[in-house]
């Protein structure tokens, strides 16, 4: 997933299995109470290293929470 402008929002249960890249005019949010799960591997097999999921953030990455509690895990 690239987010190269504008915004992605991110609520519930969000499944990673590829890469993201936010660009420096994209920004990331995750919502309360979201559960973001990343795979084991890069089903895209793309980035720097093509087992892993990469997390590219060079834009602007929040987490918008009132616990401010963050965690996150892998799903198989």
């Amino acid at each position: 997933m690239n987010i190269t402008d504008g915004a992605a929002h991110w609520m519930g249960t969000v499944l990673v299995d590829g890469d993201v890249r936010v660009a420096p005019e994209g920004s990331l949010v995750v919502h309360a109470p979201s559960h973001v799960l990343f795979a084991a591997t890069d089903r895209l097999r793309q980035g720097l290293d093509p087992d892993q999921i990469e997390l590219h953030l060079q834009g602007d990455f929040s987490i918008n929470t009132s616990s401010g509690y963050f965690s996150s895990q892998s799903y198989s």
